[in-house]
């Protein structure tokens, strides 16, 4: 499911705008800062080394989206999952976005597959 950007697209997206602010698409060397970023997303072809670290780093306010099975449930706020019926889904730990002070629309956790939270209060 990994997604290759061409130079093409890339030109393509980084022209659009949302919330008017630039899109910008960098590729990241595994040293370096996430507090770099807005959204960081992760391939399935980071290694689990890499992307332990990145969970690590909590206080950070980046949404952190990833495409392996239970990344929502393990590493990032978002994760994009294959369903039985192989269309793309999306999984979503709230808990984690809450503990980043990140706002997810009502829209995004109402097509969620699964919603993470932590039981008893946060």
């Amino acid at each position: 499911m990994g997604i290759e950007l061409t130079d093409d697209t890339t030109l393509a997206l980084e022209k659009k705008r949302t919330r008017n602010r630039p899109v910008k698409i960098t590729q990241l060397q595994p040293e370096a800062e996430i507090s770099l970023c807005q959204v960081l997303f992760i391939t399935k072809s980071v290694r689990r080394s890499v992307v332990s670290e990145i969970a690590k780093q909590r206080d950070e306010p980046v949404l952190v989206v990833g495409e392996t099975p239970g990344f929502a449930k393990h590493n990032g706020e978002i994760g994009f999952v294959i369903d039985d019926r192989n269309r793309v889904r999306i999984e979503v730990n709230l808990s984690r976005s809450q503990v980043k002070s990140i706002e997810l629309r009502a829209q995004l956790l109402e097509i969620a597959r699964k919603i993470y939270r932590t039981t008893g209060g946060s």
